[in-house]
């Protein structure tokens, strides 16, 4: 009669454990859509536009910080903001194309189903 009570002695159940949901979760689901998603769309706009301008803005903090008095933070946050500006100019002004082309409805009208009028000949014997 060991089994009376608790169960059996060798399994026991975890019941005060959470399994399969929970914050964990949540972010688990918003990860699964926004990886691919990324992939997809954000990273190759930074490729493009980012990227550049970044390598730009930090050629320009160290010239500055090699040949000039400007202050490090000075200098960073002046290219920095210059740099942003260039990439919003380059992602506005920078588009192309006429865009997605739509499809141009059939029109609704019914179709005829008349068929031609065959004029029907009297045939008259006595005529």
């Amino acid at each position: 009669m060991a089994e009376i009570g608790s169960g059996l002695k060798y399994y026991r159940s975890s019941v005060a454990r959470q399994r399969g949901a929970g914050l964990g979760a949540i972010f688990g689901a918003v990860a699964r859509h926004l990886i691919p998603f990324a992939k997809d769309f954000i990273l190759p706009i930074t490729k493009k536009y980012v990227a550049p301008r970044a390598l730009e803005a930090i050629k320009h903090v160290g010239d500055d910080y090699m040949n000039t008095d400007v202050p490090f933070r000075q200098s960073l946050k002046d290219n920095s903001i210059k740099a942003l500006k260039n990439m919003g100019k380059d992602i506005w002004f920078g588009q192309s194309g006429s865009g997605r082309g739509r499809k141009r409805k059939a029109s609704t009208k019914p179709k005829s189903n008349k068929k031609s009028k065959v004029e029907k000949v009297k045939l008259d014997l006595y005529s």
